[in-house]
């Protein structure tokens, strides 16, 4: 936020950069991420859409190819799939055509965990597992965490739940060697949640105890870094699992304090899904 401002604040706009990137459109992709995971939905589409708008008038392929790869994360972080896939695809095709490898590759990625998100297993394994190691071999690890998920969605969509959960562990692993930490939360979430699905709701069940150990642990991590939407998507988490074993007293207050922060009208489908849950476990 404060680059942002700095850069329409001063003369920075009018400065001729040696590179083909624009801070300013560096700087509001990088916002509107970080607004959604902190909860606020309308500034972050606000900002994203400025970023694509800042890129579209500055009519540099090479900041386009940049939003629309970052535009392409945001939306399927708000689980918005299909116009994920349509900014991954643009910035494929714009990368493709400027000859932009590197965003080619990310773009490539991004459209493997939109059809994750959209349950087209083949061609999001392809497209990750296609693209990943070669990313890997070139030396880039920046976002890996967010891709490696995305590669445990499409298993996950497969219906091979093995080779997902060694995808969420692989994720955790690398977060945990070279410090990127801002998808913690969202790691340990699928992997208790998925634990638990396989466990079933039987109490005792040591796959539900661990999944249950993993939600909490999900929750506790997003609170600590202030990201009130991976909170939210924990919190629904553990909320249904403790309906499941008939605990609704514990997931009242625990929905009810994630809620909060957000507006009284919701803006994204988390808060939807949690808020209908909320009605439900109270009535």
């Amino acid at each position: 936020g404060q680059a942002v401002h700095i850069y329409r604040s001063t003369a920075a706009g009018r400065f001729a950069y040696p590179t083909p990137q624009s801070p300013l459109v560096a700087s509001l992709s990088l916002l509107a991420v970080l607004s959604l995971i902190q909860g606020d939905t309308a500034a972050a589409t606000a900002q994203m859409q400025d970023a694509i708008g800042t890129a579209d008038a500055l009519e540099r392929p090479f900041d386009l190819a940049y939003a629309h790869t970052w535009a392409a994360m945001f939306e399927s972080l708000d689980r918005n799939f299909a116009r994920a896939a349509e900014h991954a695809g643009r910035a494929m095709e714009i990368s493709q055509r400027h000859g932009f490898d590197g965003w080619l590759a990310a773009g490539a990625m991004q459209l493997g965990v939109a059809q994750a998100g959209l349950g087209a297993a083949p061609q999001a394994l392809a497209l990750i597992g296609g693209t990943l190691p070669a990313w890997q071999g070139s030396g880039a690890e920046v976002t890996i965490v967010f891709f490696l998920a995305g590669l445990a969605e499409a298993h996950r969509a497969a219906g091979q739940h093995e080779q997902a959960l060694a995808a969420v562990n692989r994720a955790i692993a690398h977060a945990e060697r070279h410090g990127e930490r801002w998808y913690d939360a969202e790691l340990y979430r699928r992997r208790g949640e998925w634990l638990l699905q396989q466990a079933g709701t039987e109490a005792g069940d040591a796959g539900a105890s661990d999944g249950e150990a993993d939600l909490r642990r999900a929750v506790e991590i997003a609170r600590e870094q202030g990201a009130r939407r991976f909170e939210l998507r924990a919190v629904l988490g553990l909320a249904r699992a403790l309906a499941a074993v008939g605990d609704a007293p514990r997931a009242l207050p625990l929905l009810q304090q994630a809620l909060q922060p957000f507006p009284a009208v919701p803006d994204n489908s988390d808060q939807r899904e949690a808020a209908a849950l909320l009605a439900e476990l109270a009535a």
